[in-house]
């Protein structure tokens, strides 16, 4: 009799404590979701202003440059590269917070 009632508690519990994992599971699924998006938004405005300022010296520089443009060619070229690979980066950027804003709205 008692044997019955014990092993029927531990049914219950055990019952009880995989519905609580389950629901546990899907809460940090959801959480971890939020979290990771707060995070890349975050991290998208800190690098987008990093960029526009390295774009705004590579653009004063290449002001500079242009002024003896057959002396400096080279360094042109350097200075374009520079702002090609920030314009990728920001392209990037773009991209992602266009993906981000998508799942917002679903």
């Amino acid at each position: 009799m008692i044997k019955k009632i014990v092993d029927d508690l531990a049914n219950w519990f055990e019952a009880i404590g995989f519905i609580v994992t389950i629901v546990t599971l899907i809460y940090v699924f959801l959480v971890d979701k939020k979290i990771m998006r707060f995070n890349r938004r975050h991290l998208l405005q800190t690098r987008a202003s990093e960029h526009i300022t390295d774009l705004k010296s590579i653009s004063k520089q290449t002001i500079d440059l242009i002024t003896n443009f057959e002396e400096n060619k080279t360094l042109l070229r350097a200075e374009v590269k520079k702002a090609e690979s920030q314009l990728k980066s920001i392209k990037k950027i773009l991209f992602i917070k266009q993906d981000l804003s998508e799942t917002k709205k679903s």
